[in-house]
């Protein structure tokens, strides 16, 4: 289907008309044919030599499938060359929502990003899919969900296999984050990030900031107090810290063992 312009088709609405082919004139198609004819007799050489600005937003088979469209639209002048830009942004544009290959590799990756995973089963995939309300996997097989091998299938067209994989203390068919990752870059478009970085107005909360904690010296304080009650502090910053001296412990003294015993009993 890639390889030609695709024209969808609608339903109409009850206030919508359309010409109805079967009452078009008799001859409507052949003078079409002999205009075209005529047209592609007087203008062949140009149109072969014609190289038609293309739009980056189609793909490289979109581009191909519009160049001659494009080229005769140019050669044909006036307004037509704008028609036909038009016709192929609208008709042929990359869209990664318009394909469901592509929408089903969106939907892998925010199931591997909104539960922190680097590898699932293929069956817990499957589920995961079916289980967003906001995407159609559970009605994708003709009104039912999605199927594991359904998923594998589509999954192949991007060369992406599903092989055994350990989970815990199981083994199971499944996939891990690294197989998508080159289809993700050519396919999707990438995700804007939403973290964003907050301020610190006080660097002083910052619990990386080196500054903000301190050591001071240990300094030894002698208090001089006389009999009037004033006391005198002197500093000493060249003091070695000493340990605490034990309080509130009294010496045990042992009475002497009896004669003839050499054990203690408690």
């Amino acid at each position: 289907m890639d390889r030609a312009v695709i024209l969808e088709l609608r339903r109409k609405l009850s206030h919508e008309s359309v010409e109805r082919l079967r009452y078009a004139e008799p001859d409507l198609f052949e003078t079409l044919a002999r205009k075209l004819a005529r047209f592609a007799a007087d203008y062949r050489e140009s149109i072969r030599l014609a190289r038609p600005d293309l739009p980056e937003q189609l793909n490289d088979r979109a581009q191909d499938n519009w160049e001659p469209l494009l080229a005769i639209a140019g050669v044909a002048g006036q307004q037509w060359p704008d028609r036909a830009r038009a016709a192929a942004l609208k008709l042929s544009a990359i869209d990664d929502s318009s394909s469901v290959g592509n929408q089903l590799l969106a939907d892998i990756r925010e199931v591997f990003e909104s539960k922190s995973l680097i590898k699932i089963s293929t069956s817990n995939l499957a589920k995961a899919l079916i289980e967003n309300e906001e995407n159609n996997w559970a009605t994708y097989n003709r009104g039912k969900p999605l199927t594991p091998k359904q998923l594998v299938n589509k999954l192949n067209g991007y060369a992406i296999k599903s092989k055994p994989i350990r989970i815990g203390y199981e083994v199971a068919r499944g996939f891990e984050l690294s197989q998508f990752e080159e289809s993700f870059l050519r396919y999707l478009t990438p995700e804007k990030s939403v973290t964003t970085l907050q301020t610190k107005p006080d660097k002083d909360l910052d619990v990386t900031n080196q500054n903000a904690v301190t050591v001071t010296n240990i300094q030894s304080v002698t208090n001089d107090c006389n009999a009037s009650n004033s006391c005198n502090v002197t500093r000493n910053e060249n003091v070695t810290p000493k340990p605490a001296p034990v309080l509130n412990c009294n010496n045990v003294t042992l009475a002497p063992l009896p004669a003839g015993e050499d054990k203690v009993r408690i």
